[in-house]
């Protein structure tokens, strides 16, 4: 029994099904990009398996057909690269703290902590870039993924 709604047609180009096919074929992507492949795969108006219906469909592959309508929803409306997972972030932030206090925050870890402590933790490295640099408020938080990243970067 197919969905009352929208009967979503999928037909793949060359260079799609190419994709989509090498994706399968490599295994190593995540499980919801390899999902939505045999999804589309299987869809595909030119399919040579002879699955017909999103129930044939949904059983062989184990996926609800609500997730079956979804991806070729998703394939039509926004194209193969949404899909799969592929599309651009859209939710990108500039951070707040400039790299001049990612500087002083770095030179301030590499330096001795204050009196009576053995090492600067993060709380007190937020709290003291306040003082040097015009930042209002930097969390202990940003300040651990600044010097993560520094980390990763191999500057310390």
């Amino acid at each position: 029994m197919e969905m009352a709604g929208k009967i979503y047609r999928v037909k793949l180009s060359k260079n799609e099904l190419d994709l989509l096919q090498g994706l399968v074929r490599k295994g190593n992507h995540s499980v919801q990009s390899l999902r939505a492949a045999y999804i589309l795969l299987n869809c595909n108006e030119s399919n040579p398996t002879g699955i017909t219906t999103n129930r044939d469909l949904s059983r062989v592959l184990k996926v609800s057909m609500r997730t079956i309508d979804r991806v070729k929803r998703k394939y039509i409306r926004e194209g193969i690269e949404s899909v799969l997972g592929k599309h651009k972030e859209t939710n990108t932030r500039k951070s707040r703290v400039s790299d001049i206090a990612r500087k002083t925050i770095m030179e301030l870890y590499s330096s001795d902590p204050p009196d009576g402590y053995r090492r600067w933790t993060l709380r007190m490295l937020a709290d003291k870039i306040k003082d040097y640099e015009n930042v209002d408020k930097v969390s202990h938080v940003t300040v651990g993924k600044i010097l993560q990243q520094m980390d990763q970067n191999g500057s310390s």
